[in-house]
């Protein structure tokens, strides 16, 4: 968990919202079982869920 936080902070403003991806199984295209997927989308505004639940 802190290194994904870490790598959010190196590559996203501290205002910005992103969403760390688990794909399924039959999707994943990893090259690598220790990686982890960090995104947001750049042209329309990312849904955020209610306080409460983050």
């Amino acid at each position: 968990m802190e290194e994904m936080k870490k790598i959010k902070e190196m590559f996203f403003l501290p205002d910005e919202w992103a969403i760390e991806y688990h794909p399924a199984v039959e999707r994943n295209i990893s090259i690598s079982n220790f990686c982890l997927h960090i995104w947001r989308p750049q042209k329309i505004d990312l849904p955020i869920p209610p306080e409460s639940m983050v």
